[in-house]
Parts: structure tokens; sequence; C-alpha cells
């Protein structure tokens, strides 16, 4: 039994072609690009090797799959994580799910709440964001990354929706007291001319 990678196309023809002597020619004329293409399936398998692709073989997919946001400057990890979620996304937008997924594979964390999640129920169709954004490298998000946010959560969420959008901050550190003191003299001079 002739397995995919060493297979010659003489190999599957019935008998009766594999006799005559011009489709024996043709087919080892064949062969080398049969062979070719073979040699190619294993890149076909992209989502169990996306965290070996390089930076502008995930640019070339994100280009081909249509992301709805995506920049060249990402870092390498943040572009694996947006790929992760695209089909996903597409499957299931217009849905919360998707909104999620998108701030998600951005690296934030969100809270939605619908209209009629709140009491007494809001404007029908509308809702309240709060997304937390950090930049991937742990620095504060800058303004493309809250543009990419918004960009991303407008073309997953419904059509229909209205939103408001409200950044969150994730913030560590300790709270310190710091103070000092100047001795400063004030002296008021009134002169009379």
């Amino acid at each position: 039994m002739a397995d995919i990678f060493n297979v010659s196309l003489l190999d599957v023809l019935p008998p009766n072609l594999a006799s005559d002597p011009n489709v024996i020619a043709m087919s080892k004329a064949i062969d080398d690009e049969l062979q070719a293409i073979n040699n190619l399936i294993y890149k076909t398998e992209i989502y169990s090797v996306v965290d070996n692709l390089d930076s502008v073989v995930l640019d070339h997919l994100a280009w081909q799959w249509n992301a709805d946001t995506w920049r060249d400057s990402w870092p390498v990890s943040l572009k694996r994580s947006v790929f992760k979620s695209i089909i996903r996304t597409k499957r299931i937008k217009g849905t919360r799910a998707a909104v999620e997924d998108v701030v998600n594979s951005l690296g934030g964390e969100v809270n939605i709440t619908e209209w009629f999640e709140t009491s007494p129920p809001g404007e029908p169709y509308t809702a309240s964001i709060v997304a937390s954004i950090n930049s991937f490298d742990g620095a504060v998000p800058s303004k493309e990354m809250l543009e990419d946010t918004l960009r991303s959560i407008k073309s997953a969420k419904s059509a229909r929706t209205l939103f408001t959008f409200s950044q969150a901050a994730n913030v560590s550190g300790g709270v310190g007291i710091v103070g000092a003191c100047q001795p400063v003299s004030y002296v008021r001079l009134i002169g009379e001319c």
C-alpha cells in the first residue's frame, strides 16, 4: 500500500491504463509535480503549529482570513492570540460571546451588561461594556490598543446594539505617603506714595 508521501500516479491507475506506454510516460512526467504538492501537505496544518509560526506568516494568514483588527506592529504573542480566535469569532459574530472572545484575544477582560440585565430594564438593544485592557507586555495600553479593542468590539457585536464603553485598569503596587516641609516666611508690605 502506498502512502501519500511516496505515491506515484502509476500506483493508483487501473491495470488497463497502467500498461499503456503513453499513460506511463505521462504519469512519470506528472509524478514530480505530485511529489512537490505532497511535500507541502504539512503546511496545511496551520492551527496545530500556530505557536511556531513567525510574524510574517501570521500577517499573511490574518489577511487571508480577513481579520477585522490586525496590526503588523503587534508582538508575535498578540498576533498568535488574535489569530487563534478569528474563525470562532466569525462563526458567532453578533453575539455576546463574540465580543468577549475578541477582547480576551487582545489580552483583556470584559464585563458586558445588556439592557435587559439592568433594574429597571434600560433602553432596548443597548449595552454597557467595561473592558480591562492591558498591553501584552504588561504596560499601560497604548492609544492604538484601545482603538483596536473598540474596532474589534464594533465588528463582533450585533449590528443593532448600541453600547457605552468604559475602560477599567488593573493596577498592582503599593500605596505610600510622602511628605515634605519647607519653611516659608511671608511678609506683606504696605506702602503709601
